[in-house]
């Protein structure tokens, strides 16, 4: 699940107040990390390349992290105009917590 409001991109003005977000994760939550690259296109709100990403995401929540990236960046063969990084953190379930 995404913050409801986004600010601006780390790096972008280090004298821009920010606000913080805290969302705990249960076991088996995954945490994503990534560049503007990832859901930036000319022409298109970042809004809307962010809402894609989250709706592909959640389709693959359940899914290996491997099974989970390669889509997320590869997702409607688009060509990229920026770098483009994506990291997945899970976290792990404890010993018989699993279903």
């Amino acid at each position: 699940m995404a913050p409801a409001r986004h600010g601006i991109p780390v790096g972008i003005d280090a004298s821009v107040s920010r606000f913080s977000h805290e969302h705990p994760l249960s076991p088996g939550g995954t945490l994503l990390l990534f560049t503007d690259g990832l859901v930036e296109r000319r022409g298109q709100d970042i809004d809307t390349g962010l809402g894609d990403l989250a709706e592909q995401a959640a389709r693959l929540a359940t899914a290996p992290l491997e099974e989970l990236c390669d889509p997320l960046i590869s997702r409607s063969r688009q060509v990229f105009d920026d770098d483009v990084a994506l990291l997945a953190l899970r976290i792990p379930f404890l010993v018989g917590e699993q279903d």
